[in-house]
């Protein structure tokens, strides 16, 4: 076995000596700075620099993982890795502290760091391109998408003030059910924004939320250099959303996307979309009956040289109580032109499966036909079981498979929680390259949060 960092002399990277300084660091900056938010007095006058620091609160995530993958085609692969998160948020800070009377409104900022170390890199494989070694591991195992990185993941600052925010900088978007713009969550390397986000509540029961976006720092970290498809997407994309909550249990969404995306080695699939979503949980007793609606209609935009018009469209619903639920739903991204409706922003782990056999819509377009069940275990346990049947849109490329997905998670004690994931992709007869074969995915994990 290869240790933890088998070449600490890339200059692109940060060597073995360096992760340690990283990590040492990361601790003196939890011990020192914490015992300062509590011993700062209320009601004591201080600088407004000095209860800025004295008051900023340590943020800490860490999740240790393995990942077994197997694809029929490929090698079997393995990933330990260890994802850590560093942050610190700072507290309000009026105008009145800084000496502006008259103004409504505070500031606050917050810097993170973000790190992944891998305890071999040669038993998976993450595409990264040429001239990439470092994040390439073995061509030829099955696809794992968790390199070895350390970055920046979030700095930002935030005005609030006038039933507003505006955020400029690095930072986490996910929007609505992240099924066209997210965060990547479960990758162990988050996917971040840099950009400006404008939100509005002063109309009741009305949200407001805008979003420029300038470059988007994807999952495949800081050593995934802009000239390889993999890399960071420079952008010019504006996101408006509007939320509605004034009907009793409903709440109303309408969005409008133009998203022009590129690398130098790629441009991803330049879109404009228009749609809108309902959703909500009618209860009748103790059980809760959940419904959910949304249609949206996509077309090509800047740089990209496609012209189709697509429609996606996603019902489901669902029923519980106590604990238990079950539902189902059907979800189809539609096809035009050879071209399928394309979600490159997207939390895609979360829709489609776990296998994540479908990270880009078919050229023919996708139908899911799902189903799912919880089931709360004793002793604290949850259990969760989603079934997938996976065609095309056109059906002229057949079936594209089915999946089974499940999860069995636990809440321990001292904030730490653990699961253990599967997922189990087999082939349909369908002819779309990358949906023709069976892959098996297997997780355990350790996850600790303080914040």
């Amino acid at each position: 076995m290869q240790g933890m960092n088998d070449n600490p002399d890339r200059s692109y990277g940060f060597g073995h000596r360096t992760s340690r300084w990283l990590a040492a660091a990361s601790l003196a900056l939890v011990t020192s700075v914490a015992p300062l938010a509590y011993a700062a007095d209320a009601d004591a006058p201080m600088d407004p620099l000095m209860d800025f620091f004295s008051k900023s609160k340590p943020t800490l995530d860490i999740r240790a993982r393995w990942e077994n993958a197997n694809l029929r085609r490929a090698r079997e692969s393995d990933a330990l890795t260890l994802r850590i998160r560093l942050g610190l948020l700072s507290p309000d800070v009026t105008l009145q502290q800084l000496g502006v009377d008259g103004i409504d409104g505070a500031f606050k900022a917050f810097i993170e760091y973000e790190g992944t170390e891998v305890w071999d890199k040669g038993a998976y494989f993450v595409p990264g391109g040429a001239g990439f070694p470092k994040i390439q591991g073995t061509p030829g195992k099955t696809v794992i998408a968790d390199p070895s990185s350390h970055e920046l993941n979030r700095a930002w600052l935030q005005y609030s003030g006038y039933d507003s925010k505006a955020k400029f900088g690095r930072q986490r978007i996910i929007l609505d059910n992240a099924r066209f713009v997210g965060n990547v969550g479960w990758r162990q390397n988050e996917q971040t924004y840099d950009s400006v986000r404008f939100t509005n509540t002063s109309i009741p029961d009305l949200k407001l939320d805008y979003s420029w976006i300038w470059e988007v720092q994807r999952i495949f970290g800081a050593d995934s250099s802009k000239s390889t498809p993999n890399g960071d997407f420079d952008s010019q994309t504006h996101l408006v959303h509007a939320t509605f909550t004034g009907i009793p249990n409903a709440t109303i969404k309408a969005y409008a996307h133009w998203m022009d995306l590129e690398n130098s080695a790629t441009t991803a699939p330049g879109n404009k979309v228009y749609g809108a979503s309902v959703g909500g949980s009618i209860p009748v007793d103790d059980i809760k009956l959940g419904y959910y609606g949304e249609w949206a209609r996509q077309s090509d935009y800047g740089e990209n040289s496609m012209s189709y018009h697509a429609t996606y469209y996603h019902v489901n619903g669902s029923v519980g109580y106590k604990g238990y639920a079950v539902g189902g739903g059907w979800e189809h991204l539609g096809e035009s032109r050879g071209v399928g409706f394309q979600t490159p922003l997207a939390t895609l782990h979360k829709f489609n499966g776990w296998a994540d056999i479908f990270l880009a819509t078919p050229g023919t377009g996708l139908v899911d036909q799902y189903a799912w069940i919880d089931v709360p275990l004793p002793m604290g346990f949850m259990f969760k079981g989603v079934y997938h049947r996976f065609d095309s849109d056109t059906g002229s490329a057949g079936k594209f498979g089915r999946e089974y997905d499940l999860l069995l998670k636990k809440k321990l004690p001292w904030g730490v929680t653990a699961l253990a994931k599967l997922a189990m992709y087999r082939e349909g007869n369908g002819s779309t390259a990358g949906t023709t074969e069976n892959l098996d995915r297997f997780w355990l994990q350790l996850e600790y949060k303080y914040n």
